[in-house]
């Protein structure tokens, strides 16, 4: 047996996808989840925050979404809505926000040990993280007026 990885996909690699099929889908996860468990400043949190409720259409309720957990259980309630009643609404946001369809087929196979909407709401909380760490970090200079190159 392999260290570190379910039954589920140990199996999945001797039923014929072979080896190579199962570290092209779940060694990535696994990587990312272990980069992913970096500490996240409020600031990141907040720029993730404001990202995801954009996006799914979500409010914060009476609490405020204090942690990363919280907001990954709210997501992940909204999702696993979306999965019974709005399919390809939630397919066409992932779609939308670039997260990778491997990863995404994988969240929602049984191969994946998670319910599929808590992978998911991960996947999403990943790939909003990456984007609000690249528009703190590369932000676009104001151009100001266009000097005549208005459309």
């Amino acid at each position: 047996m392999l260290p570190g990885y379910s039954k589920s996909a140990i199996c999945y690699a001797h039923r014929g996808a072979g080896l190579w099929r199962l570290l092209q889908i779940v060694l990535p996860c696994r990587v990312e989840r272990k980069k992913q468990n970096r500490m996240a400043t409020p600031e990141d949190l907040h720029g993730t925050k404001e990202l995801i409720l954009r996006d799914f259409e979500l409010e914060e309720g009476e609490e405020p979404i204090a942690t990363e957990e919280d907001l990954l259980r709210l997501l992940a309630d909204q999702i696993a809505g979306m999965i019974e009643y709005n399919l390809e609404v939630l397919l066409s946001n992932l779609y939308r926000l670039d997260v990778q369809e491997a990863k995404v087929n994988y969240a929602l196979s049984p191969h994946c040990p998670e319910p599929a909407n808590v992978a998911l709401a991960r996947l999403v909380l990943q790939r909003q993280k990456q984007r609000a760490y690249t528009k703190k970090h590369f932000q676009q200079p104001d151009l100001g007026g266009l000097g005549g190159l208005e459309l």
